[in-house]
């Protein structure tokens, strides 16, 4: 016997939207928020695709100087234990 489920509040089988009136799972802007169109894919304009690239740009260098900056104090922590070691202190 097959059953149906109840939906409170709304018809079976209805959909259901974000409750900003958009569609949920609609394309946006990844910078501004705007509507995607046609072919775009994350960005709506050249403006907007540029500052993404900026913004990407500049994360990419956060991290690289963040990973050097480990890499810089850990030499120095083994140059100074290699000093300590040899008795030769600065």
């Amino acid at each position: 016997m097959r059953q149906t489920l109840s939906v409170p509040g709304g018809r079976s089988g209805a959909v259901q939207t974000a409750g900003d009136g958009t569609v949920a799972g609609s394309r946006q802007c990844e910078v501004c928020g705007a509507g995607l169109q046609g072919g775009q894919r994350v960005a709506c304009s050249e403006k907007c695709r540029a500052t993404r690239w900026r913004q990407r740009q500049e994360t990419a260098r956060q991290h690289r100087d963040d990973e050097l900056r480990i890499l810089a104090l850990a030499a120095r922590q083994a140059l100074e234990a290699l000093e300590r070691r040899l008795g030769n202190p600065k």
